[in-house]
């Protein structure tokens, strides 16, 4: 205890040691006073933001109306206070203004601004395009804040255009209603003409399977009518060819009786000569019969020589043959001599030529001998009928006699043969000619009927095809019929109701053009932005405080000579618990007293601000007594590592892997959490309890750390040493 006293008396004792900590206690008011106070509420000044607006647009016919919805739009933003508008007509000054930062968005509205808005029903509409500028470069924050506020304009405008064309619409609406009126008494008259259509169809399908089957026999009969002409017209055909065969005939016999005539003459002269000639012919029949019996001894003679030469080639062959098997016995006695082997070989070849070309004069000799028989059985014929030809001459002569009275007779009837012919040969030329013509005819007519068949057939198939279709018309104009009564009953209820649309007021274009409403439901409100960015603030805060007295407060020098780690641990840790305190309290009076700063729980949050000054000095002043200077070093990286990834500003999930990562072992993590509990939350104090736990470990692990600290340090600490602290003080 004599070491705490002594600490806090050379404290007190040293009043520029007690200022200093006094004002080190101030630093988490003052942070807090001057970064919450800085934008404690910039939404609410918004309308402070100068914004220049230009209005270009030329105005446009929009269902036969002149619109301006440039000035339409332009009168919105006269009315509101959104922001500090500033109306112009040079763009380029306004831009040069941007440019500079004396203003923070420059809105544009283009000349074919309500022209674009008239597109609506061309082929390509044009979409109405707002420009707009904006510097980030100059201030980010702000531009974000006027592109959040341009969005909600393009809104406003969008609804505007959909208010107009709403308009238009409701007006058009008495004119529809008599259309629509119209187009029921017309779909009326349309409903009796379909009824009366389908008697008529009726009809027309009972007409239609009538001619269908009609169509069908008279195929039949053309087909029969076809077959029947095709024969006559091949009749005709055989007609015609057989005439022209007559009549070519006919001429050659008219030609050939004048040959006929001269041949007669020819005949008679031949008559007397074939009497003459059939003396000789008996004269020449006694020799020779004569001469056919010594034929006959000749060729008995003959027989007998050929049958000596058969014997003699028989026996040549036999001999051929006896040679041949001489040759073969030498050839294989001679295998291994290859000269006599070829010699033999050829010799053998000659042989078996010779063999065959006895065979050859054999056959030829049996063919002489069969030919002789023939010859003398025909010899033998000649003498047997020799005498009765002689006889048959004679009796030739007395025929011919005869015959040479009837040429004469002939010769008288030559002219009426040739008159006959002669009219023959013209009528059938005509009979000729009139077949052909009629054989024309033929073909036309065959072809005719083909055609006329072909034509019937597509008839017939057009008939079915029209039989059905007119059953498939009835079915649908009986459906046109309903469809018509549906129609008509429809247009009627149409009529009615768009008749009854005449008082529209503002709010149905209003609702027309924007029929939805975003309705907010905000778990948590928070009214201020800054009361957003408290948590982290704060933290911040206490953590440079925790820093400033690191820098102030010679953490490693003892009042006096330390007796155990343990005494000297506590009296200085109850200098850094007092100041840590202070520094707390005071910051929590500024905030609910100053910013009047709405939280769920004062007690909690006063406590759990207690608690979040402890744990950063307590790590500060670790890191000061373990590693002195060094430290402090480390204790800012830590400051710069938390302010990155404790989830103050944006979420986590937006920062780089690398704070996602340590995030979890930041004690600032866990001090913004809680916080955020119970600032603006206030609906899981467990939740809260849970990082005070943490962070109470924390404090238990750093004290821990700092009573091993101090036990290193007060091994070595000398006499000298403390009276060098002495004069410190």
């Amino acid at each position: 205890m004599k070491m705490l006293f002594k600490e806090w008396r050379n404290i007190f004792s040293n009043k520029l040691v007690l200022i200093s900590l006094i004002v080190i206690s101030l630093v988490p008011l003052l942070y807090n006073s001057f970064f919450l106070s800085s934008f404690w509420d910039p939404y609410g000044k918004i309308n402070d933001l100068p914004v220049a607006v230009i209005n270009n647009d030329t105005g446009a016919i929009v269902g036969g109306k002149q619109v301006n919805i440039g000035s339409a739009f332009v009168n919105e933003l006269k009315n509101s206070n959104v922001f500090k508008w500033r109306f112009s007509e040079d763009t380029e000054k306004e831009l040069n203004e941007l440019d500079k930062g004396k203003i923070y968005m420059v809105i544009e509205v283009p000349e074919d601004f309500s022209q674009s808005a008239a597109t609506l029903l061309d082929q390509n509409p044009e979409k109405m395009k707002l420009n707009y500028f904006t510097n980030p470069g100059h201030n980010y924050a702000a531009s974000q804040m006027v592109n959040s506020a341009i969005s909600k304009m393009e809104i406003q405008v969008a609804d505007e255009v959909r208010k107009q064309y709403s308009k238009m619409i409701f007006e058009s609406m008495e004119s529809l209603a008599t259309g629509f009126q119209q187009a029921s008494e017309g779909s009326q008259k349309l409903g009796e003409g379909a009824l009366d259509l389908v008697e008529g169809t009726k009809i027309l399908n009972e007409n239609t399977k009538k001619l269908a089957d009609r169509t069908e026999a008279f195929n039949e009969g053309l087909g029969l009518t076809q077959d029947s002409t095709e024969k006559l017209v091949n009749g005709i055909t055989n007609v015609s060819d057989n005439a022209l065969l007559l009549s070519n005939g006919a001429e050659q016999v008219t030609g050939g009786t004048l040959d006929f005539t001269n041949g007669v003459s020819k005949l008679e002269q031949g008559l007397s000569k074939l009497d003459s000639t059939g003396n000789k012919l008996v004269e020449n029949g006694v020799q020779l019969v004569s001469g056919s019996s010594k034929l006959t001894n000749g060729l008995l003679q003959s027989s007998k020589g050929i049958e000596q030469i058969q014997e003699s080639m028989n026996s040549y062959i036999s001999s051929v043959d006896h040679v041949k098997e001489v040759i073969n016995s030498l050839k294989r006695d001679s295998v291994e001599d290859a000269e006599n082997q070829k010699q033999i070989e050829l010799l053998s070849e000659q042989m078996q030529q010779l063999s065959t070309l006895g065979t050859q004069l054999t056959e030829s000799i049996g063919d002489i001998s069969e030919a002789q028989v023939t010859l003398h059985e025909s010899s033998a014929t000649i003498n047997a009928n020799g005498q009765r030809f002689i006889d048959g001459v004679k009796l030739f002569h007395s025929n011919v006699e005869q015959s040479h009275i009837a040429t004469k007779q002939l010769v008288d009837a030559i002219p009426v043969l040739q008159n006959g012919m002669q009219q023959m040969a013209t009528n059938t030329k005509k009979l000729s000619s009139g077949l052909v013509q009629l054989k024309q005819g033929g073909d036309e007519l065959e072809s005719g009927i083909e055609k006329l068949r072909d034509t019937g057939l597509q008839f017939q198939s057009g008939t079915g095809m029209l039989a059905e279709g007119t059953n498939k018309l009835q079915a649908g104009i009986i459906s046109l019929a309903s469809g018509v009564e549906e129609l008509s009953n429809g247009l009627t209820h149409g009529a009615s109701q768009t008749s009854g649309i005449d008082n529209v007021s503002e709010s149905t274009y209003d609702m027309f053009a924007s029929p939805t409403e975003l309705v907010s439901h905000i778990e948590h409100e928070v009214p201020k932005y800054g009361m957003s960015m408290a948590p982290y603030v704060i933290s911040i805060g206490l953590f440079a405080c925790a820093m400033m007295f690191s820098t102030a407060y010679k953490s490693r020098e003892a009042s006096m000579e330390p007796k155990s780690a343990i005494a000297w641990f506590f009296s200085k840790y109850t200098v850094v618990l007092a100041v840590s305190i202070l520094g707390a309290v005071l910051s929590i009076l500024l905030l609910l007293e100053g910013f009047h700063l709405e939280v769920q729980s004062v007690w909690r949050f006063s406590l759990f601000t207690i608690l979040v000054a402890v744990t950063f000095m307590t790590l500060v002043f670790l890191l000061s007594v373990a590693l002195g200077q060094p430290g402090q070093f480390i204790g800012f990286i830590i400051l710069l590592m938390q302010v990155s990834g404790s989830e103050g500003t944006f979420p986590l999930v937006l920062t780089p892997k690398l704070f996602q990562n340590i995030s979890s072992f930041l004690p600032m993590t866990y001090a913004i959490r809680g916080f955020r509990q119970v600032i603006s939350i206030g609906t899981d104090y467990g939740y809260l309890w849970t990082q005070a736990g943490i962070l109470g470990g924390y404090i238990l692990l750093f004290v821990i750390l700092l009573i091993l600290s101090f036990k290193q340090l007060t091994k070595g600490y000398t006499k000298k040493q403390l009276i060098n602290n002495s004069v410190s003080y």
